[in-house]
């Protein structure tokens, strides 16, 4: 009850709705007066509201001593749990968490404008937060998948001239110094530097695509573009919602190539990672929420196994429970059922498109508890369907001697050109840890019905057998760094070629997760094509 009366006090209501009133004037393009006269208000605010604004990052359990007034409403019980997601305030007011999300955005869009006279008033507004954060919360790390977010929605939303020009790269180094004059001075490297580096490195990042993808300058090398996309991904993953806008563009890109399962693994991973945010934020919420997440850990572990990117080392996602929940709560509008069945249908969709159709069927499996508890029984019988439509392809087109294929394998031909006989992969080891094999490449054939996540599990068996004991095997997207004492291999889907004189070459179609190369020729006289005809062969029955 003091809880529900706090809500609606008229100090909140008028909290709420000077920050509505502040937030649309930082929405509209301004000049260095009006900021220079903004700039004062909006320090104040953060620094005298600082326990209103963070109160979602610094809510601890019951018996965690804290010196902050939200904290120490929650000890005491009078704060009930935040619904999730949580409700709107009434128009034109704003409510005080997704106000600093919202707020922080536009700061580090203008901290990114031009005119060095605007980017001085934003950068002291940021470090402004950074000093509420550490007093409030006693660290800034607790900004940091909030700030990853904004660094997202400000820069990447959409690429273009405003990354490319990476003037937002010299306000972060600045903000590093410890501030005259603040008690914060002592000790502000070691509490605000991890924030900042992983933004600086962020920003790098997403610089670093925008000149290649966007602009005069901008790279044929498709391939290339796909790798720092990827390194945009890996850099935005503290926070979910980033992640997940991030690996959809890496998507998208991905099919535009024509890298089909590639493009699906990465609509895939998005939907895992949107998955455990749901789940995080859900179990946060606890009695404040009508019904826990429809999905769970083994849901995700269904989507881990059809793709060779979405793996347990590669989300990066938070350990701790509580920094899991407020991390979901940066972007919510990208945490949803919705979003997740969406990234599902796009996985779904280009599994089929790429040919792996059992893993199509297992990723719209994930889907299907989601339509049954909504009782959506015509989203439920369309999904139904075509799960069956997939079946029936893989009866009418199955490799010759598997389980359902008729007496020996042979059916009458469907109609249309023959499928490939099976799918290939091209592999490199990477790592000091092969030794002399580093470095060695071959092309791997598997049959057409074994999924990518199945493959992978084969060849890290195969591949163990031959290191020292304990030395585990991981794969790597294209381009990638091998770990210290860890063996890698980089994996990279190919797609046969077929000339009119009857020759086999293996072409690039992508790699796994994150690219794709350009190995082989239509006339299949050169490595690749060896590889395919009988390297390929020998690592299919090795593994």
């Amino acid at each position: 009850a003091a809880a529900a009366a706090a809500a609606v006090s008229p100090a909140m209501v008028f909290l709420e709705g000077s920050l509505g009133v502040l937030l649309a004037a930082m929405r509209r393009q301004q000049s260095v007066t009006t900021w220079r006269a903004l700039s004062p208000l909006l320090r104040r605010l953060l620094w005298d509201h600082r326990s209103s604004l963070l109160a979602p990052l610094i809510r601890p359990s019951p018996s965690a001593p804290s010196s902050s007034s939200a904290a120490a409403a929650v000890a005491a019980g009078l704060l009930p749990p935040e619904p999730f997601p949580p409700p709107p305030a009434a128009a034109p007011g704003e409510k005080p968490y997704p106000f600093l999300e919202k707020a922080s955005t536009y700061l580090l869009r203008i901290a990114a404008a031009p005119l060095p006279e605007l980017r001085a008033e934003a950068a002291s507004c940021l470090r402004a937060l950074l000093e509420a954060a550490l007093d409030a919360a006693g660290a800034v790390t607790v900004l940091r998948p909030m700030l990853t977010y904004a660094l997202c929605a400000a820069l990447y939303s959409p690429l273009g001239e405003a990354a490319r020009r990476g003037a937002l790269a010299g306000e972060l180094a600045a903000l590093r110094s410890s501030p005259a004059g603040s008690p914060a001075a002592h000790g502000w490297e070691g509490a605000a530097g991890a924030t900042l580096q992983a933004l600086e490195s962020a920003e790098a990042r997403l610089r670093e695509l925008a000149c290649a993808a966007t602009g005069p300058q901008a790279s044929p090398d498709v391939e290339a573009v796909v790798e720092m996309e990827c390194a945009v991904a890996a850099a935005l993953s503290w926070a979910p919602a980033a992640h997940c806008k991030a690996l959809r563009s890496l998507c998208a890109r991905l099919e535009a190539g024509q890298h089909w399962v590639e493009a699906a693994e990465a609509a895939a991973t998005a939907a895992g990672v949107a998955m455990q945010a749901l789940a995080a934020a859900h179990a946060a919420a606890g009695s404040a929420l009508v019904a826990p997440c429809v999905w769970g850990d083994s849901d995700v572990d269904a989507l881990r196994g059809v793709c060779a990117s979405l793996r347990r080392e590669g989300l990066r996602f938070p350990a701790s429970a509580a920094a899991a929940a407020s991390s979901a709560r940066c972007g919510v509008e990208e945490i949803s059922e919705d979003k997740v069945l969406a990234h599902i249908a796009e996985a779904t969709r280009l599994f089929v498109r790429g040919g792996h159709l059992e893993a199509a069927v297992r990723a719209a499996a994930v889907a299907l508890p989601a339509w049954e508890r909504r009782r959506a029984f015509g989203d439920l019988a369309r999904a139904h369907s075509g799960i069956a439509g997939v079946y029936r392809s893989l009866k009418q087109l199955p490799p010759a001697g598997a389980a359902g294929a008729g007496s020996f394998g042979i059916l009458p031909p469907p109609p249309g050109p023959p499928p490939p006989p099976a799918t290939f992969y091209r592999v490199r080891l990477v790592g000091a840890a092969w030794g002399e094999g580093a470095g060695r490449t071959w092309v791997h054939r598997e049959p057409r019905e074994r999924t990518l996540g199945d493959m992978l599990r084969r060849l890290q068996t195969s591949l163990t057998a031959g290191l020292p004991r304990g030395t585990p095997v991981v794969s790597i997207p294209a381009g990638g760094a091998a770990a210290e004492g860890r063996a890698c291999v980089q994996v990279t889907a190919v797609e046969p070629m077929f000339d009119r004189g009857g020759g086999c070459g293996v072409g690039g179609s992508g790699g796994g997760g994150s690219g794709g190369g350009d190995v082989g020729d239509s006339n299949g006289d050169d490595d690749a094509g060896v590889g395919a005809g009988a390297g390929a062969q020998s690592a299919g029955e090795g593994g």
